[in-house]
């Protein structure tokens, strides 16, 4: 179960659970969350990733809505390490480890409004 550290850190980290046990993540540091199936892979910055056998709606709802932005079926990312915007059908963002990611057109008006354009 994913499970928010004491109040103290409450807002900083959650506790992710893996193979090994529990892995503690500073959600900063999250770069963005990919759907696999009922897999997670969590981006972290610069170049980790954590997999992790829970639902990419698990983490939605885990996660502050005013920091993460769902912008496609398969990707929830952190605001904070989006570099760069690209306009197209739906466009396009650019994260901070370098990955550009697509934004699906259904999710682009959500994602205009959410980055405050």
């Amino acid at each position: 179960m994913l499970n928010l550290l004491d109040e103290k850190n409450a807002n900083t980290r959650i506790a992710i659970p893996s193979m090994e046990g529990l892995q503690f993540v500073e959600i900063a540091g999250i770069v963005y969350l990919e759907a696999e199936s009922n897999y997670t892979f969590i981006h972290l910055h610069p170049a980790a990733r954590v997999t992790v056998s829970k639902t990419l709606k698990d983490f939605e709802e885990l996660l502050p809505a005013h920091t993460f932005i769902r912008i496609h079926h398969s990707f929830l990312i952190n605001k904070n390490h989006i570099r760069k915007y690209m306009k197209g059908e739906g466009g396009q963002v650019l994260m901070s480890n370098g990955k550009m990611l697509d934004v699906a057109r259904r999710k682009k008006d959500e994602f205009m409004k959410a980055i405050g354009h």
